[in-house]
């Protein structure tokens, strides 16, 4: 049974309930997660075959687009232990058949298995989405998406079994697996169940998946000077605090100025009846004045969500008739989406 909450009153007996939202179904999650994972197909020296890896967008500048993969895809080592790059790499993205090839960075980091392929910044798609990175906690549920020889573009579900390797590597972290975790997923992002970054598939072993950290690739990628400009760094509470309190003026201000359209930019899931209500309120309004006090903001551990309260005193005015004065509590549950905070209900 869904729950509705109640919102105040925001004219003359005008009031409405609203069945709570999420910002993105966990369908067109996954499809924007998919966007930012590129097919590498991959060509060694004197070697026929091809093989196939995963590679994620992490950044741009005026010049190339940046990928990170695992480093044995896009190296070799020859009879004498000297580490190379493979002959070529082929990039593709989902939606397109089309096909780049792929510079490799020239370096790499073997112990975390990290490298950077590129293509010129004119071929990546409009539109793909900005992912905020989170540290890996044990018992936490996730999926690798990757191009196994069952499809590609394919999705695994895992659960975090260990912070460090069974030998102790701290810049690596474990995951449970079965055997659908198998070829084809290297280089792939490790999600969380909210579609934050947590690291990079590297390798699996019998009963367990090996992945590199999102902070330890974050750090090495800001010491090679690699752009990570599409991967934002965790919300710390404080900083989470500041940003959702100038939302609620954002909210307090869209009301004081009939501007059903801010309200609509900080509020973008409305439900339709929730909308006319709210436009024939302002349309019948000569003034509004709205205004939040004793706020009270609780945010979750990993930044990413919060619910706010505070008590309200809206003055309406109709118009051409006398003010009308109404004072209570009101509560938020909020989502960070990108880099900014959104309302996805009220009560």
């Amino acid at each position: 049974m869904k729950r509705q909450w109640k919102l105040p009153l925001v004219g003359p007996l005008l009031a409405w309930s609203l069945t709570p939202g999420i910002a993105l179904s966990q369908t067109n999650d996954l499809e924007s997660q998919m966007d930012l994972v590129v097919k590498l197909r991959i060509h060694r020296t004197a070697q026929r075959t091809e093989e196939t890896a995963a590679g994620v967008f992490v950044g741009k500048d005026q010049q190339s687009a940046y990928f990170i993969t695992a480093c044995h895809a896009v190296t070799q080592i020859d009879k004498d232990e000297n580490i190379s790059r493979v002959a070529s790499v082929d990039l593709q993205f989902r939606n397109s058949a089309a096909v780049f090839r792929a510079s490799v960075f020239e370096r790499y980091d073997d112990g975390l298995d990290l490298a950077v392929v590129l293509i010129p910044v004119a071929n990546l798609p409009a539109g793909l989405r900005e992912v905020q990175r989170k540290d890996a906690a044990r018992g936490v549920a996730g999926h690798v998406i990757g191009h196994p020889s069952a499809g590609d573009w394919s999705i695994t579900h895992v659960s975090i079994q260990g912070t460090t390797t069974p030998d102790g590597n701290i810049r690596l972290f474990t995951t449970e697996r079965d055997v659908s975790l198998a070829e084809g997923y290297s280089g792939g992002p490790v999600f969380d169940s909210e579609g934050l970054l947590l690291g990079m598939h590297t390798a699996s072993a019998t009963t367990y998946g090996i992945e590199a950290k999102s902070g330890d690739i974050a750090g090495q990628l800001l010491a090679w000077r690699i752009p990570t400009n599409n991967v934002l760094e965790p919300t710390t509470r404080a900083q989470a605090e500041v940003e959702i309190n100038r939302l609620l003026d954002s909210y307090e201000d869209a009301y004081n100025r009939k501007d059903a359209k801010a309200l609509w930019a900080i509020w973008p899931n409305v439900p339709a009846k929730t909308r006319d209500n709210i436009v024939a309120s302002f349309e019948a309004a000569q003034s509004i004045n709205m205004k939040i006090t004793n706020r009270q903001v609780v945010v979750t551990v990993d930044g990413t969500s919060a619910t706010a309260t505070g008590d309200y005193t809206r003055q309406y005015t109709p118009k051409h008739q006398s003010p009308e004065t109404a004072r209570g509590t009101i509560g938020f549950a909020l989502k960070k989406q990108g880099r900014t905070w959104i309302i996805e209900s009220t009560k």
